[in-house]
């Protein structure tokens, strides 16, 4: 498989888990809605993916989340693996996310077209995220009203940080108000403006 097609599966592999675990479809105590999954590395035969966790919980609560996910693994792959057309489906393996987060560096006051980060207007897939919410329906690209789920009281309220990644596309919102994020502006940092599916995720990222 090429770079350019591992690299989207590494990215659709980490999204799939970051929903099953918002979603709380694993129901082991020790998995929180509070984990994050950082990145995802699959090997080059598709044997095996090491998936990267984080989250803002005490360190204790991390490792036992590691291990539920761990536990859960089979579930995991399984679910996904009926969404998914591989010829081998790789075996996951859950470990803290315990190295220098990679950081979000399309600040608001630095990002330009030639930030190396954005490349042609797709945000990499590394940038580093602190919390996933849900679109409850399905979006146009010139909506500015976006309705979430999740733990919408964590989201910031401080001006230059309140950028979310949906899909490929980068979206600062001006307020957020009954679990709607107001006033968006989108397509930030010369991602594109587009329709967006209900149930996709919405990153809050790490500014």
């Amino acid at each position: 498989m090429g770079q350019y097609r591992m690299e989207r599966l590494n990215a659709q592999l980490r999204e799939e888990i970051s929903k099953i675990i918002l979603h709380g479809d694993v129901k082991d105590p020790r998995v929180s809605t509070f984990l994050s999954i950082n990145r995802v590395e699959v090997t080059s035969d598709l044997g095996y993916a090491k998936v990267f966790v984080s989250s803002f919980l005490s360190d204790s609560q991390l490792e036992k989340g590691v291990d539920g996910l761990n536990s859960a693994a089979g579930f995991i792959q399984s679910s996904i693996a009926k969404k998914m057309r591989l010829r081998q489906f790789p075996k996951f393996t859950f470990v803290v996310d315990s190295g220098m987060k990679s950081g979000f560096h399309i600040h608001y006051s630095k990002a330009s077209i030639d930030d190396p980060y954005v490349c042609g207007g797709v945000p990499d897939s590394r940038l580093n995220t602190v919390l996933d919410l849900i679109l409850t329906e399905e979006i146009g690209p010139d909506q500015v009203d976006i309705p979430v789920a999740g733990q919408t009281h964590r989201l910031v309220q401080e001006a230059g940080r309140r950028i979310v990644r949906i899909d490929d596309e980068l979206v600062e919102y001006a307020y957020v108000e009954d679990n709607v994020l107001k006033g968006c502006r989108r397509g930030l940092h010369s991602s594109k403006a587009v329709s967006h599916s209900r149930n996709a995720l919405v990153r809050l990222m790490d500014v």
